[in-house]
């Protein structure tokens, strides 16, 4: 495997962790009571992009190698 599909998978993993423990804190609270409940909404946002990004090329890539060794 190539270097940056390492570290692809490897950000994916990361902030696909913090969104599940960030987004199960966000659905158990009623509101922003304090500056830690503001601190996870914070984290949650930053962390939804890059996850999302990487997520994208990885499966447009598996879907190109799978293509090619398909041979369509």
């Amino acid at each position: 495997m190539k270097k940056h599909v390492i570290n692809q998978t490897l950000v994916v993993l990361v902030t696909s962790t913090i969104l599940y423990f960030s987004g199960f804190y966000l659905a158990s609270m009623e509101g922003i009571q304090n500056l830690f409940d503001g601190f996870v909404v914070m984290i949650f946002f930053i962390a939804i992009f890059p996850f999302l990004a990487n997520a994208f090329r990885l499966t447009h890539n598996f879907i190109k190698s799978l293509f090619n060794v398909l041979a369509i």
